[in-house]
């Protein structure tokens, strides 16, 4: 690193380190990996230690059977239900909005889809319901009883899980569903629990063209 930041400390240079990974390779991830680094990552602060997130490990046939249901019913048309909470504003301001367009241009070009090409387009955010091609799923909720506090305390678990080191080669890739879906009922929750975001964890691959672009990020408070 130049200039200041060769003087990081380890943790710091771990989040700004942290990027968004949307290429993967097709490799087992140990199950013991996983429960370190979401051990780790649930000592995360939260409101006098309530801890208010859960998380669902998805794998193999039981992950496949999520995205086959939700990818029927985005076929057959099934409306798609109202989300329970505005993850988006109606309209977004200057500027994020030029910084959403900046990525989402930069990354449509890598993947040759043309402005326009809806189906295109659909096509390459269809695979968020396939975590992207990663071999474990993680479905993080929240009991919907709670306020949004608790929303923020989900937040900064979620941050400790995605700069988290994991063994040599591995790292979580965290990404956020920009709409509703509808889960299988062996996934509902008994007790009354929305679901907050999706991660994907993968043995990321560096030379994957949706994972080449990088961005620098403001230093704005």
């Amino acid at each position: 690193m130049d200039g200041p930041e060769r003087n990081w400390t380890p943790s710091l240079k771990a989040i700004a380190g942290r990027r968004s990974v949307r290429a993967f390779l097709d490799r087992a991830v140990p199950l013991n990996a996983i429960e370190a680094l979401l051990e780790a990552a649930a000592r995360a602060p939260s409101d006098n230690n309530s801890k208010p997130w859960k998380v669902h490990v998805l794998t193999g046939s039981t992950k496949a059977r999520l995205t086959e249901t939700i990818m029927a019913a985005r076929a057959g048309g099934t409306p798609e239900p109202a989300m329970e909470y505005h993850y988006y504003p109606v309209s977004w301001p200057e500027p994020f909005l030029g910084r959403r367009r900046q990525v989402g241009w930069a990354l449509y070009d890598l993947l040759g889809i043309q402005k326009g090409d809806r189906s295109g387009s659909r096509a390459w955010h269809d695979r968020n319901f396939d975590f992207v091609g990663a071999p474990v799923g993680l479905i993080v909720a929240t009991d919907r009883r709670l306020g949004f506090g608790a929303l923020i305390d989900v937040g900064m678990f979620l941050d400790a899980f995605a700069i988290g080191p994991g063994p040599s080669g591995w790292k979580p890739a965290c990404r956020l569903p920009s709409v509703p879906f509808t889960m299988p009922p062996a996934l509902c929750s008994t007790f009354r629990r929305k679901i907050w975001s999706s991660a994907a964890w993968r043995w990321g691959s560096r030379t994957g063209r949706p994972s080449r672009t990088r961005f620098g990020r403001p230093a704005q408070p």
